[in-house]
């Protein structure tokens, strides 16, 4: 017998069997999660301000429930404030926007992908996305665009069309949501192809499970054996009989119901939709037609709206008990420092190395700003991690705002440089400066961004290199007030390939570039053709008109257009800018750029390239990838990335004079042993600021680099490697 039960145990049979039965296991327990099983109300729910609404970030929100998770908007670095600040993603079930521009979306490509991996298709249920109509072209567009999301089988959209009044879309065991959806006419010229929606989302929590009172359970003299039977029954409304003949009630052994509570999602981004929210009878439309008191308003309105006199006086019509939170882009020009592990990091590397990890603009979000633009006493303004306490309801209310205290116990060991510019003098006019904007690959970590390179040239002129999710947060952390003038000396971006991790915050890039400049300057686009496509139907898809040129590759490759090419490069001042195709995916290219005296090349994602080794000769300094250490050739391989010596016995075979190493996978903390790195070859880390005149001693910071970072991770959990 037991010789059997070990054959069958080792046997290929058996296995299937099991794996069978695990996936029949799984499938029941997704089946319950999915299949609206009765689950009760969670005893614990309360709100935070994951983006806070200012210049460098979009408002955005999380709701926790014990069995669901909720997301209001998904601007650009969600995900890494989401792992930032430990809030997890293992739950979302819904994710609702009120609005489909670049504030409201530009995170949700990354958040999608991370949620995919978590969820492993075939053992989740779909995640419910509610927006506007636009919606699911977006998603289209952005499924062509990446690989990763060639499918959206854990996706469900729902789609909300113009409604002016409140109409329930969702209910679950823990609240019911209605929106309301109102057009925000585009104004005239805007080709858009979809109406310009609005939404307010409105939350009603239900009621939470009757608590039992012992005293009136001693009182009635319920016997121990049955108390749990007796609570179950009472619960689901039922009475029950005990052995004495005694017939208890529910209201007999349950304290008083707690009160209903719910709170409310204003996008109010024109004068126009306040105008339709002031027709709407006021109160009436919210108190009304929800039939329930607010406890909490959020109102993502511009700060020039939420500042006039008929915003605040019609805020003082709700009940005087409701709280308001206001979320705008005006309260702070500079963001706080939020990725806290990231920001200790490079505090310690400013204090070192300042002249290669310039000092950050920082600046602390003041909540007490609503006192000098004369709100009402029951609002506040948001702040990164604000919390609202709805359950258990002996806490309701805003949570201390622990995350403020951190940031001004981190401020004060930064030093004040509040008058430092990051802008480098020049001593000759061939000088260059690489500032490395985000140093990861795929998804952005909380000690990496995703790929972006500023090259600063002499001629107040920039080349952007790659521009992944939140490049333009990166910028605005780097320069501070400064980061108009950045924008303005921005003339080309190189964009290397269509994988979402090189070229999805170019929307915003763009965006922000032409609310300085209006339409009288462009900036010049090099890229794939599929890249001009995207950015051509996301204008048509939003209205918005970005203001850019753009070149294809094989323009510059053939020559073809010779006249505008020599143009544009002129306007960078180089002699030489040429474009080389790599071994990583479609249409992807390295980019070399030349002036009298250097050349830069940039390998971008790439399989060791021959054609890159040849055209980049001599390079004065070689930016390349290395994803993976040595030990994962394998899986190099099969994604067309290098390990670190891959990328080191490019530059040797190039003959560069100096390497720096960046693209690195957020699986290692750090790619490798700076001993074991040859002479004039350094690794790249977020903010690294390196001059031409730097080149030759950076390598003596790689030591400190390696054991600030290394340090910094002692304690923790290592994240497990996967083959």
């Amino acid at each position: 017998m037991l010789k059997r039960i070990s054959f069958l145990r080792n046997s290929v049979y058996c296995n299937r069997v099991l794996e069978t039965w695990h996936g029949m296991h799984c499938y029941g327990l997704i089946y319950k999660r999915c299949h609206s099983v009765t689950r009760n109300p969670s005893s614990a729910i309360w709100l935070q301000v994951l983006l806070s609404g200012q210049r460098d970030t979009s408002p955005g929100l999380y709701l926790f429930t014990d069995s669901d998770r909720y997301l209001i908007n998904t601007g650009e670095n969600t995900l890494r404030h989401l792992q930032a600040t430990g809030l997890p993603t293992k739950g979302l079930d819904k994710i609702l926007l009120t609005g489909s521009s670049i504030n409201h979306i530009g995170g949700l490509t990354n958040t999608l992908l991370s949620i995919s991996t978590q969820r492993r298709l075939s053992y989740e249920c779909p995640i419910n996305v509610h927006g506007p109509p636009s919606l699911e072209a977006f998603l289209q567009t952005i499924r062509k665009s990446f690989q990763y999301l060639s499918k959206f089988d854990f996706v469900k959209l729902n789609l909300i069309d113009e409604k002016t009044s409140w109409h329930e879309i969702s209910n679950d065991e823990n609240l019911r949501i209605f929106g309301c959806a109102i057009n925000d006419e585009p104004s005239k010229g805007d080709n858009t192809i979809y109406p310009r929606l609005a939404i307010s989302y409105a939350f009603k929590l239900h009621e939470p499970l009757r608590r039992v009172s012992l005293d009136a359970v001693r009182e009635i003299g319920v016997p121990d054996d049955i108390f749990q039977k007796v609570v179950q029954e009472c619960q689901m409304g039922n009475s029950i009989s005990l052995p004495s003949g005694k017939v208890i009630m529910p209201s007999d052994i349950f304290l008083a119901p707690q009160r209903r509570q719910s709170f409310v999602v204003i996008d109010c981004p024109s004068k126009r939709v306040f105008r339709t929210l002031t027709q709407f009878n006021q109160t009436n439309f919210f108190n009304q037609d929800l039939k329930t008191h607010i406890d909490l308003i959020i109102h993502m309105t511009p700060y020039e709206i939420a500042t006039t006199s008929e915003y605040k006086s019609w805020m003082k019509t709700f009940n005087s008990e409701t709280k308001h939170v206001i979320m705008n882009n005006r309260i702070e020009s500079n963001p706080p420092p939020t990725f806290f592990t990231f920001d200790k990091i490079y505090d310690k590397l400013n204090k070192d190395h300042s002249h290669v990890f310039p000092a950050l603009k920082y600046s602390v979000m003041d909540t007490n700003v609503v006192d000098f633009l004369n709100f009402p006493d029951t609002v506040t303004t948001a702040s990164p991690s604000l919390k609202y306490i709805f359950r258990p309801q002996r806490f309701e209310g805003f949570e201390e705002n622990r995350l403020k205290s951190k940031v001004e116990s981190l401020l004060k060991t930064i030093r004040d440089k509040e008058n430092a510019k990051n802008f480098t003098s020049f001593e000759t006019s061939n000088d260059f400066e690489v500032v490395f904007l985000g140093t990861g690959s795929r998804m952005s970590s909380v000690l990496r961004n995703t790929s972006g390179i500023l090259l600063n040239l002499r001629d107040a002129t920039s080349l952007l290199m790659d521009c992944g999710e939140g490049t333009y947060r990166q910028m605005c952390y780097h320069y501070g007030e400064d980061i108009d003038i950045i924008l303005k000396q921005l003339r080309t971006v190189f964009v290397s390939h269509m994988h979402i991790d090189h070229h999805l915050g170019l929307v915003n890039i763009l965006l922000q570039r032409k609310k300085i400049m209006g339409s009288s300057d462009y900036v010049r686009i090099i890229g794939p053709e599929s890249l001009d496509l995207y950015l051509r139907y996301f204008e048509m898809l939003t209205g918005e008109s970005l203001n850019f040129r753009f070149t294809q590759f094989w323009w510059v490759k053939r020559g073809v257009g010779k006249k505008e090419g020599r143009t544009f490069s002129r306007s960078l001042g180089l002699s030489a800018l040429s474009v080389v195709p790599t071994k990583h995916s479609d249409y992807s290219h390295g980019l070399v750029v030349e002036r009298n005296g250097w050349k830069i090349v940039y390998s971008a994602d790439t399989r060791p390239c021959k054609q890159l080794i040849d055209t980049g000769q001599k390079a004065t300094l070689l930016i390349h990838e290395a994803t993976f250490e040595d030990q994962l050739l394998d899986r190099a391989k099969a994604t067309n990335h290098c390990t670190v010596s891959e990328a080191i016995r490019c530059s040797e075979l190039m003959k560069a004079e100096h390497t720096i190493l960046t693209h690195f996978s957020s699986r290692h903390l750090f790619p490798c042993e700076t001993a074991r790195l040859p002479d004039r070859v350094n690794f790249a880390f977020d903010h690294m600021t390196v001059r031409q005149k730097d080149l030759s001693t950076l390598q003596r910071i790689m030591p400190s680099l390696e054991k600030t970072i290394l340090q910094s991770q002692r304690g923790k959990r290592p994240r497990r490697k996967r083959n």
